[in-house]
């Protein structure tokens, strides 16, 4: 009986040990719920919805093979062992069938119908394909998308067999989904910017048409010059309007993309004087400013270690996250 507890205690050290270690990391991604407009025009570019199938649109996304083959890409998994099987030693896929066929004599493997028929071999362009396919998949499996109810912050969980390749699944999934909204944002503005453009060439082409056939409606029907010119003034009074309008807008919005530009190059976009308007952000850093005066408080009675001044100084934190992404 103690032989068999010690083998059985030695089997169980020995598996325990042979086990890979897995970790995981998160990353949180905020998804921008408001509304957006371009130089006044209604539903040219729009936030994402606050619904629930609007968030799961998202996690889809996320998960999509696009995403993953980006972030294959990105990381360079393909000359990775642990995504991608074809790139590990002989040692690691020696019960492989390939393998076991080399071992076994060949009237014992065709009576075991271990022998198939030799396919055709794959050019470098179909194994690389092959090889980047079996490495998205095995992404996928590597990553678990969590939706944190009842906000609309997504965890992305990535795992790995090393802390710092778990670290960079989490985060490079995050950086290149923020960069793809960024983008689709951009080519959306730039479609609509387009759009109005050619809607101005338009209106200026059915301008000209109208005072085409005003003039040869006056010849036909020998209308007074007055009357002409007065329908015409009042047309091109509208045109020019819309133009205004139309131009005034477009200044603005340069400007504020101007404004932008230059504190993303400078001092931060937290500068910016729409952010320091906001309400709310002024809110949050007016509750910054009081903890700080509350833990300067605290640090004068207790030590650095103390429960009242660890929570104040996780308290700031959790305010400066906050206005980082009201930012």
């Amino acid at each position: 009986m103690l032989a068999l507890v010690v083998i059985g205690l030695v089997a169980t050290f020995l598996v325990v040990n042979d086990l890979t270690p897995r970790y995981t990391a998160t990353s949180k991604v905020l998804i921008q719920t408001n509304e957006n407009n371009v130089v006044g025009f209604e539903a040219v570019l729009s936030g994402i919805g606050a619904d629930s199938a609007a968030v799961a649109s998202q996690v889809e996304i996320l998960t999509s093979r696009a995403m993953l083959g980006r972030v294959v890409d990105k990381l360079n998994l393909l000359d990775d062992p642990e995504f991608n099987p074809y790139r590990r030693p002989d040692r690691q896929r020696l019960l492989s069938l390939a393998t076991l066929r080399d071992l076994v004599p060949d009237w014992l493997a065709y009576s075991l119908g271990m022998v198939e028929p030799e396919a055709a071999p794959l050019s470098a362009e179909e194994q690389l394909e092959l090889e980047r396919r079996t490495v998205i998949d095995a992404l996928g499996a590597a990553f678990e998308i969590e939706v944190i109810r009842p906000t609309y912050v997504i965890a992305i969980n990535g795992t790995s067999e090393s802390s710092t390749r778990a670290s960079e699944l989490a985060n490079t999934l995050a950086e290149l989904y923020i960069v793809d909204q960024l983008q689709a944002k951009f080519d959306a503005t730039e479609q609509a910017n387009t759009w109005l453009s050619e809607r101005l060439g338009e209106l200026r082409q059915q301008v000209v048409d109208a005072e085409a056939l005003i003039a040869a409606y006056q010849t036909e029907q020998n209308l007074g010059d007055e009357q002409s010119r007065s329908l015409i003034e009042q047309q091109l009074n509208d045109a020019n309007a819309q133009l205004t309008v139309a131009r005034s807008e477009l200044a603005g919005a340069q400007a504020n993309y101007n404004q932008i530009q230059a504190l993303l190059q400078n001092e931060g976009v937290s500068s910016a004087a729409q952010v320091l308007a906001n309400p709310l952000i002024q809110q949050l850093r007016q509750q910054e400013a009081e903890v700080k005066r509350n833990l300067a408080e605290l640090s004068t009675r207790y030590g650095e270690k103390h429960p009242e001044i660890i929570n104040a100084q996780a308290e700031i934190e959790d305010l400066q996250r906050t206005i980082e992404g009201e930012v």
